[in-house]
């Protein structure tokens, strides 16, 4: 009725660490949403381009959406910056 999509927020490292890159979780479809960034701010940005992506646990296919900096100043507010898949 509302059309809401759940999603995971990780990326393989946090997900090995997590949950021992576990394969038990049922492959449901849900968006992964994956975080590369080196350190927050302008020097541990990364390129907004998806080909980083690495599949991980049972999930399988592209991820939606990646997180790609942190804590990036616009007007005094800090920003996360993303980038969602075509």
């Amino acid at each position: 009725r509302y059309k809401i999509r759940a999603g995971l927020y990780t990326n393989w490292y946090d997900y090995e660490q997590i949950t021992g890159n576990s394969k038990e979780i049922p492959n449901v479809d849900v968006d992964i949403w994956y975080w590369h960034v080196n350190s927050p701010g302008p020097g541990g940005e990364q390129s907004p381009e998806h080909s980083d992506y690495r599949q991980f646990g049972p999930f399988s296919g592209p991820a939606a959406i990646k997180q790609f900096a942190i804590r990036m100043k616009t007007c005094d507010v800090d920003n996360n910056w993303i980038s969602i898949r075509p």
